[in-house]
């Protein structure tokens, strides 16, 4: 899945999540470590990970439960 979808963020998306990563999670420390968990175990970055639950919150999912649905 983070192949399919990383290709269609421009770089300077993925350089603004990698830049204002900290900014970020201060906003919510417990989401921020639900998805650090995730790209963890998925052996992605952090920021990666971020900027694609984001995605999904801003797209149709509206849900950081997207893999239940």
């Amino acid at each position: 899945m983070i192949n399919d979808y990383l290709h269609l963020a421009p770089r300077f998306v993925r350089n603004f999540f990698q830049s204002n990563e900290e900014a970020i999670a201060s906003k919510n420390m417990e989401q921020y470590d639900e998805i650090v968990g995730m790209a963890d175990i998925l052996g992605c970055d952090h920021h990666i990970a971020l900027m694609l639950n984001y995605a999904f919150e801003l797209g149709d999912a509206l849900c950081t439960s997207i893999v239940a649905r």
